[in-house]
């Protein structure tokens, strides 16, 4: 991702789709936006990827370190309009590169206990849940559970051969 994207993902980000699944689910103004981008892309340990079909953006993800040797938590979305499928592929080349070119040994996935397109993207890439946050996350509804899945390297390896066109 770079500076030039920035308008393209937040609109993503801000859209109603994308929005109230978020652990935040508000409006994100476009110079909060950029100073998120500028701090998230000095880290050194930090990725973000603008992900592409056919040279036209269609979602965003992101890995950051949450401990040490390898363990990294990832986030993502799609655009509103993107086509189906999409967002397997950014899912399925989003952990491709922290597994095989990153040599990530775990990756972590933390979703609202609602979400249930998310519940059903992690699992169908192998994800396995760990555990549930008893209301963990607070926002204007109140408390809510938030689900923690996570893949491992070999995990991730096994799902490939047993899933190749998947």
């Amino acid at each position: 991702m770079r500076e030039n994207d920035l308008s393209t993902v937040l609109g993503w980000r801000n859209h109603e789709s994308v929005r109230l699944r978020m652990f935040n689910r508000q409006v994100i103004s476009a110079d909060e936006h950029k100073t998120w981008f500028e701090r998230a892309s000095q880290a050194a340990d930090r990725r973000l990827f603008l992900f592409e079909l056919s040279d036209v953006p269609v979602g965003f993800a992101h890995l950051h370190p949450v401990a040490p040797d390898g363990i990294a938590e990832w986030g993502f979305y799609r655009a509103p309009d993107a086509p189906a499928g999409s967002g397997r592929l950014l899912g399925r080349a989003t952990l491709d590169h922290a597994f095989a070119q990153l040599g990530l040994h775990k990756i972590v996935g933390k979703v609202l206990a609602e979400n249930t397109a998310s519940i059903r993207f992690h699992h169908g890439l192998g994800f396995r849940l760990e555990g549930t946050l008893r209301e963990q996350h607070r926002d204007d509804d109140g408390y809510r559970d938030v689900l923690v899945f996570g893949l491992l390297a070999s995990e991730w390896q096994q799902h490939l051969r047993e899933t190749p066109d998947a």
